[in-house]
């Protein structure tokens, strides 16, 4: 939670300090474009764990496609993202070596603020939410003996989060890097599990290109 409040706040200050350069759009003849692109990368996954229990990052597969609306000097994006996240823990409940993985097709909107600069390269911040949709879970453990099993009655269907991002455009190529804070209590589980609320947690780092713009 320290962690999540420490981004907001970075972010935000980000956010302030480029706020105070727009006025350099008018010297640079700055102006968002609309654009469509693709983006590609990895995600490291953990999860908040209520009642505290010590989880462990995953990696799993991110990629997609986006599109970008001028709207005066902010750019609204919408995507349309496939991500694979999850976490692992140890000794619970009789379970040792606990692993799940789970897959989202996710549709964050997000409100983007480019940095004006001369040239090829400039930065951007963007902050926003994403509807998640469960695609597929699975999960395993000392207790199916390694193998990967159905967990989809296990995790929520639909997972709302909070974004925060910054990156860096270079002509049509785009660094990207995220934070997901997830809103919603993925565990479905019933009997002594049922008390036990998780939420994502997630860093993406994704590499882009824009098609058209």
């Amino acid at each position: 939670m320290r962690r999540s409040k420490l981004i907001v706040v970075v972010l935000a200050a980000l956010f302030g300090w480029a706020g105070q350069t727009v006025p350099v759009v008018a010297e640079t003849d700055f102006e968002p474009m609309a654009s469509i692109g693709i983006k590609l990368g990895a995600n490291s996954s953990t999860a908040e764990v209520s009642p505290a229990q010590s989880t462990s990052r995953r990696w799993g597969f991110a990629g997609g496609a986006y599109a970008g609306v001028p709207v005066d000097f902010l750019t609204l994006q919408f995507e349309a993202m496939y991500d694979q996240k999850g976490f692992t823990k140890g000794s619970s409940q009789g379970v040792t070596d606990w692993e799940i993985k789970y897959s989202y097709l996710d549709f964050p909107v997000l409100l983007r603020l480019d940095v004006p600069f001369d040239g090829i390269v400039h930065p951007f911040f963007y902050a926003g939410g994403s509807l998640g949709i469960l695609l597929d879970a699975e999960e395993r453990s000392s207790e199916t003996t390694g193998e990967w099993v159905d967990a989809n009655d296990r995790v929520e269907n639909l997972n709302w989060c909070l974004l925060f991002g910054l990156g860096l455009e270079i002509g049509n190529f785009v660094l990207d890097a995220r934070f997901h804070h997830g809103l919603t209590n993925l565990n479905k589980a019933t009997g002594i599990l049922s008390d036990v609320t998780v939420k994502d947690r997630t860093f993406s780092i994704l590499v882009g290109y824009i098609i058209a713009r």
